[in-house]
């Protein structure tokens, strides 16, 4: 090869690399950001407190006091315990819907009778969200309160209330 071809190899290895470190720099202030941890749990069995990562500091809750702060943690890790075994059996239930609609001879009667199960599941999963955030609204001043509702009502519409799959 000439000098000048090498020259031209090295440089786009070069561009290469830095355009995929920055691009991974990017994702993590997106996650650090929205204050999402991901952890090998997304593969395995995270603790709980690890599966709900929203940082009510970074919802700019104006006079937050240390016990309304530590308090706040504990909703949301019970919360997370009492979630995650009612979202992995949501998961085998899927799972199972679809080896039953694609087995030879599918059973309707079956197949309903699961999908009947999920929602029941993600019905519990919506109420017991609601209770974490009517627990962790009770804790708020009128004020806070009302900047909290702002941020969750603004976060719903765009599709930050999915918590953990």
């Amino acid at each position: 090869m000439t000098p000048l071809k090498n020259l031209f190899l090295l440089s786009a290895i070069a561009i290469g690399a830095c355009t995929a470190a920055q691009a991974q720099q990017n994702r993590r202030a997106i996650m650090q950001e929205k204050s999402i941890v991901i952890q090998k749990g997304e593969l395995g069995d995270a603790p709980p407190e690890i599966i709900i990562q929203r940082d009510h500091k970074k919802m700019n809750l104006d006079g937050l006091t240390p016990e309304q702060d530590t308090r706040m943690k504990e909703i949301r890790t019970k919360a997370a315990q009492d979630i995650k075994p009612l979202k992995n059996l949501a998961n085998e239930k899927r799972a199972h819907l679809q080896t039953l609609s694609e087995s030879e001879n599918p059973k309707q009667e079956e197949i309903n009778k699961t999908i009947d199960e999920m929602g029941a599941l993600q019905i519990s999963i919506q109420k017991r969200k609601a209770l974490a955030e009517q627990d962790v609204r009770k804790l708020l001043t009128p004020d806070q309160r009302l900047q909290f509702d702002r941020m969750a009502k603004s976060k719903k519409k765009a599709g930050w209330q999915k918590v953990s799959r």
